[in-house]
């Protein structure tokens, strides 16, 4: 009896792939995505996809399966390959060990330790940079104030389980670039308020084959382009 949920889903997939497909195209006003959809299902991606930028810088190509990321997926970063990630047997397989900045979290004391696999987002900064606007907005009182940018270090605090468990300023902003509300920047604030949301996709670092609890620092800049249109990106 315990083959009949494994029979079951070899045939979902069976069926899934025997179905035609055809290719969609999407264009927001700087991403481009082209994917697989079912001819019977146009909502339900499945095949190949890739999204790049509108100059056709690749971001990022993969798999779906019935709308979920299956397989090995390629995450770019300026033209380089940042990250590769199993997103069926949820492993990293390569990443650049460079753009990765990180420390380490001893009885809650820092250290500054190179690890065998630092902490990091699934997808790397570009993963991040993908979604980061649905969490963190640019702070409606920095723009009050006249602040047309601001510069935030902020530490993702990853435990041992690939769980986001804190999240901590790890340098104060320079005054020229600070919106403060009693003394709290606003950029600030909102960067903290909206990683803390960001709690799953992440990756533990690893330190002598155990997950450890650790930091992934990450750079994120607000800034208003000459149009008008507000921009948060991680660095």
């Amino acid at each position: 009896m315990r083959l009949l949920p494994s029979l079951f889903l070899i045939a979902i997939s069976f069926n899934l792939f025997s179905q035609e497909l055809i290719v969609k195209k999407t264009k927001t006003k700087d991403r481009v995505e082209e994917y697989h959809v079912l001819k019977s299902n146009k909502n339900l991606k499945h095949g190949q996809y890739k999204k790049y930028k509108r100059d056709g810088e690749l971001l990022m190509e993969g798999d779906f399966s019935a709308n979920e990321k299956s397989g090995r997926w390629t995450y770019y970063r300026n033209g380089d390959v940042d990250q590769i990630y199993d997103h069926t047997s949820g492993k990293i397989i390569s990443y650049n060990y460079e753009n990765q900045h990180y420390d380490m979290l001893i009885n809650n004391e820092i250290e500054d330790i190179r690890l065998d696999q630092p902490p990091m987002f699934i997808g790397g900064k570009v993963g991040l940079n993908e979604i980061i606007g649905k969490y963190i907005s640019y702070p409606e009182e920095a723009w009050d104030m006249g602040v047309l940018a601001g510069r935030v270090l902020a530490a993702a605090v990853i435990d041992e389980n690939n769980n986001l468990i804190d999240v901590q300023i790890v340098r104060p902003l320079p005054e020229p670039e600070k919106a403060a509300i009693n003394g709290v920047s606003e950029f600030e604030r909102a960067v903290v308020k909206g990683l803390r949301e960001i709690k799953n996709d992440w990756i533990s670092g690893n330190l002598n084959g155990n997950a450890i609890k650790s930091r992934c620092i990450l750079e994120i800049t607000f800034f208003v382009h000459y149009s008008g249109a507000k921009e948060i990106r991680v660095e």
